[in-house]
């Protein structure tokens, strides 16, 4: 599954001025009271990080923090929030893998196998 922008969950709870630059930028706190930039927001990688209150995080961390949810929960809030649904994303960051088939493929595990007593019993 790909991730929600953080650019609109950040505007949506009050952050100003974002650019879609590479690299981070400084910002001010969304999820606490910040009176200057504590914070730091990589737009392009969806991460933010407060150097303040020490949240960290991508875009359902800073719901999750601010809205006091779960992750479900902070899906459902990001999908309201950007207008899209998550089945609706798509993106550079996917952490579905293809399973391969099993043709070809070459078992490389091997059984268990209890450890060899070094006693020898007596017969």
């Amino acid at each position: 599954m790909d991730k929600h922008s953080i650019q609109p969950v950040l505007e949506h709870y009050g952050a100003t001025n974002l650019r879609e630059t590479w690299g981070w930028q400084k910002i001010k706190c969304v999820v606490h009271e910040d009176a200057t930039a504590s914070a730091s927001v990589n737009i392009t990688e969806n991460a933010f990080a407060c150097h303040a209150c020490g949240v960290k995080g991508d875009t359902y961390k800073i719901i999750m923090e601010k809205e006091g949810v779960g992750f479900r929960e902070a899906i459902t809030i990001a999908e309201t929030i950007t207008g899209e649904s998550r089945n609706n994303i798509q993106g550079k960051h996917s952490f579905s893998r293809r399973v391969p088939s099993q043709e070809g493929i070459i078992s490389r595990r091997r059984g268990y196998s209890p450890p060899r007593s070094s006693r020898r019993t007596s017969t």
